[in-house]
């Protein structure tokens, strides 16, 4: 996996350090950054879990501001 996801799961991992609102951002980013990945890259990170991870954070925050 490439530095850059690295970071991006490094931070889904330590995210009791960030308000809600940072955490939607991350998703955001994180899904655009996702975008210019070869397909390849975006499998492993998939199979990682992480990015699951952090869309079921992000849908209860959404839930929770309803």
């Amino acid at each position: 996996m490439n530095a850059k996801l690295n970071s991006y799961i490094d931070r889904i991992r330590n995210l009791k350090k960030y308000t809600n609102q940072q955490i939607i951002n991350l998703q955001d980013e994180l899904y655009s950054y996702l975008e210019t990945l070869s397909e390849e890259e975006q499998d492993e990170f998939a199979n990682s879990g992480y990015g699951e991870t952090l869309y079921m954070i992000c849908s209860g925050i959404k839930m929770d501001n309803y």
